[in-house]
């Protein structure tokens, strides 16, 4: 795939973007509920759901490819349980669109991992801390001695690839030491707070809060690139522990999302409005009818404060002439 054309795509999205028009940038494809592990904080996986076949998978894909979409992020559930990852991925790529995924990373051997370096640009492998305190969180040990050694072999076979860690308060003792034995393993690092409707979820000591935030700022100067969060998001996480987060929303504008039988969401965090099909209706119109349902139930939307949804709309915030890197790190820093 011509990178040159990749980032064209991004850099035309970013400018319908700045003008007003629906021309997302992001889609986040959950080609399966279905997972390995049980995560203290995530639910996918408890999820009945069927999911589409290669056949109807390859249909969506090609329904991204002909509207346009840049970059299209492959998450699950788990999706390397899907034997046909890499058969989709692949098309994308015949349509010029920058492939990534989020993964846990457990169930990449050597043979899978040379096929996912030929097809995708970019996999965020998700850990959540330390050795003892990630595997806590996953529900299964030995977890991260899998989940490092995937983000290892994927960086020797030319993948980029970064790692994903949600902020909780099983973790946050002890994340910087963790983001301390991490930041030379990986191409980029990001962070996002705990989604979760549980108000004890949320109680974190402000303190710590202002520590991490503090630390990570350090971090991001200290390894240029490394971070590809903007300072505004990552000072957000303090307003948003204490429930003052601000709403910013741009979905069916600059993201959507499709669940494994094809339907459009609004975005991966309501999985609840349910646009219409991607395989039965026409996309641009499902997303401008999506566009003013969103505009309509945004006030009754908590909000929320994920790197696929308000990390993409700061940074898309941003000035391209004053953010030299923006084309460059907006592909790693959202797909998650």
């Amino acid at each position: 795939m011509s990178r040159a054309k990749a980032y064209s795509k991004i850099l035309d999205s970013y400018l319908k973007f700045k003008i007003g028009r629906l021309k997302p940038l992001f889609t986040s494809y959950s080609i399966t509920y279905r997972c390995n592990l049980k995560c203290s904080y995530c639910s996918n996986w408890r999820i009945k759901s069927s999911e589409l076949n290669t056949v109807q998978a390859l249909k969506v894909v090609d329904k991204l490819g002909d509207f346009g979409v840049a970059i299209v992020d492959f998450s699950g559930g788990e999706p390397t349980l899907r034997r046909d990852l890499e058969i989709l991925a692949r098309r994308l790529h015949e349509y010029s669109c920058t492939t990534s995924m989020n993964t846990n990373g457990t169930l990449i051997n050597n043979h899978r991992t040379k096929r996912i370096a030929k097809v995708f640009d970019y996999v965020t492998v998700s850990i959540d801390g330390l050795p003892e305190v990630n595997d806590m969180i996953r529900g299964a040990y030995g977890v991260y001695v899998k989940s490092i050694n995937t983000v290892r072999n994927l960086r020797r076979e030319g993948v980029r690839v970064g790692v994903n860690t949600v902020i909780s308060k099983s973790n946050i003792d002890t994340l910087s030491e963790f983001i301390d034995n991490i930041i030379d393993d990986v191409d980029y690092l990001t962070l996002q707070p705990i989604h979760s409707s549980n108000i004890e979820d949320l109680r974190i000591n402000d303190d710590k809060i202002l520590s991490l935030v503090n630390y990570i700022v350090k971090v991001k100067k200290t390894y240029p690139g490394k971070i590809p969060l903007t300072y505004s998001y990552i000072y957000g996480f303090i307003n948003y522990f204490k429930g003052r987060m601000r709403k910013i929303c741009d979905a069916c504008k600059l993201y959507f999302a499709v669940d494994p039988n094809g339907n459009v969401l609004a975005c991966g965090a309501r999985g609840d409005i349910v646009l219409g099909n991607i395989l039965t209706s026409d996309l641009n119109n499902i997303l401008l009818d999506g566009y003013f349902k969103v505009l309509n139930t945004i006030n009754s939307c908590r909000g929320c404060w994920l790197t696929c949804t308000t990390g993409l709309s700061l940074t898309m915030r941003e000035s391209i002439s004053g953010n030299i890197n923006l084309i460059k790190h907006i592909i790693p820093s959202h797909a998650t």
